[in-house]
């Protein structure tokens, strides 16, 4: 399961604050927390102090993965989507989700998860 974050421009102040939400709704999975990955898109590199902040998180920026890329273009920019282990979007937020709906929503995808 990937939590992704997809940033129009640059990481900023709520791209930050929405990384640490994704955080904090992960470590809140409690042993679950294998199967969940954090990812974030972006138009911008992201400033290495963000990248150090968040250890375990996969940056995808300008020149990187173009396949993926091409794949998440036609997603809305500034959402966080659940993404399932197949590929498929399965729920999308807006960015800084409220966690108490967000993690409700995924414990109950990881419970009914036949995969991944």
């Amino acid at each position: 399961w990937t939590l992704l974050l997809v940033v129009g421009g640059a990481c900023e102040e709520t791209c930050e604050k929405t990384l640490i939400d994704l955080r904090q709704i992960r470590l809140a999975t409690g042993r679950e927390i294998e199967r969940i990955e954090r990812m974030v898109v972006s138009d911008e590199p992201i400033a290495a102090e963000v990248i150090e902040a968040h250890p375990g998180l996969r940056v995808i920026g300008p020149g990187e993965n173009v396949a993926l890329i091409s794949t998440i273009q036609p997603l809305l920019r500034e959402r966080v989507y659940i993404i399932d282990p197949v590929g498929n979007v399965i729920l999308s937020y807006p960015t800084q989700p409220e966690r108490k709906p967000f993690l409700k929503d995924l414990r109950k995808l990881l419970k009914l998860s036949r995969i991944g």
